[in-house]
């Protein structure tokens, strides 16, 4: 099987662009939805994802990859440009185009090879699949729509590791809705995440359960994540909140050592 390097712009790219029209005609569905993996400097690691088709149309998907950054409400933006040390000519890819028959499934395939040397680091891309979305009617034009959908890679070179803390505590809104949050800053090498079950009241003293949010927090940086207030006992869906909120319980910070939260939040 010949793989293709890639690192050239091929394509620009979203995490997933499709207007409610096309979702109709492109049904991909890709497993797993991101990758987490290590490898060695100088060593190829190969890996493998699984295509979908759902529609009852063939899908014609052009492959490329993207770097790609997070804006602070955890948003992603992709871009085919080569960004400062971006690891992207690390990637070869299986091909640069797959024909999906309608309900037919693909496995596809790419390879990471870090350059002998590399010092520990975290590689960070993304595998973009970008197809014929259909047509849609405007205005009573058939007009054609392209839709894309991306997979992030995370590829730990070495002994790359996370190495999260909690800085402080802040408040926030998300779903137009205040909810109080953690400013968690990154001093590794790698991305992190926080975990964990937390409890607390509102100041109306309504009980609480907190869910953080499973935004990744790159390295060098200091992230907002929110603390999704639900009712305790009911169905986990975010409610509205008066501050101050206290905030308690066990934080998980990836591989560091958890800590306990003793927290009010808010004016």
């Amino acid at each position: 099987m010949t793989l293709h390097r890639t690192g050239i712009a091929l394509a620009a790219a979203s995490l997933l662009t499709v207007t409610p029209a096309a979702r109709a005609d492109f049904a991909i569905a890709i497993s797993p939805p991101r990758f987490e993996v290590e490898g060695r400097p100088g060593q190829v690691s190969r890996h493998a994802l699984t295509l979908n088709n759902g529609s009852a149309l063939t899908a014609i998907l052009q492959v490329s990859t993207a770097d790609w950054r997070l804006a602070p409400d955890g948003t992603a933006a992709f871009t085919d440009e080569l960004a400062p040390d971006s690891c992207r000519p690390w990637v070869a890819i299986e091909r640069r185009s797959v024909s999906l028959a309608p309900g037919g499934q693909y496995k596809y395939r790419f390879e990471v090879t870090p350059p002998a040397g590399t010092p520990a680091r975290e590689c960070r891309f993304a595998l973009v699949f970008g197809g014929d979305g259909g047509a849609a009617d405007v205005h009573g034009l058939r007009v054609p729509i392209a839709a894309q959908v991306a997979v992030i890679v995370y590829l730990r070179v070495g002994e790359a590791r996370p190495a999260l803390r909690v800085e402080g505590s802040t408040t926030g809104t998300l779903n137009q809705l205040g909810t109080p949050a953690l400013l968690v800053r990154n001093d590794g090498l790698a991305h992190g995440r926080v975990a964990g079950f937390l409890s607390g009241t509102d100041a109306a003293g309504m009980a609480l359960d907190f869910q953080p949010a499973t935004t990744p927090v790159l390295p060098g940086e200091t992230r907002v994540i929110p603390l999704v207030p639900s009712r305790q006992g009911g169905s986990g869906q975010q409610v509205a909140v008066r501050f101050p909120v206290t905030v308690k319980g066990r934080l998980e910070l990836s591989e560091a050592t958890p800590v306990e939260l003793d927290l009010r939040v808010g004016p």
